[in-house]
């Protein structure tokens, strides 16, 4: 897929005159994920950082 945007918006701030895009997207051959399998020590963190940045209200009420 291939998309061209131009966008000749004269208000200021709306978009900038002349303003120009391009997103090119291809379709990649099938290959298996690239990250690495999440450990034990990964998840735990993974939790007690939430617990550490916990923003709900129940959290804030204690």
């Amino acid at each position: 897929m291939r998309l061209y945007c131009h966008s000749a918006h004269p208000e200021p701030g709306v978009g900038d005159r002349d303003e120009r895009h391009l997103i090119q997207l291809w379709a990649a051959p099938q290959q298996p994920p690239v990250h690495p399998e999440l450990t034990e020590s990964d998840l735990t963190l993974r939790c007690s950082y939430k617990e550490d940045f916990d923003q709900s209200a129940a959290a804030w009420r204690q």
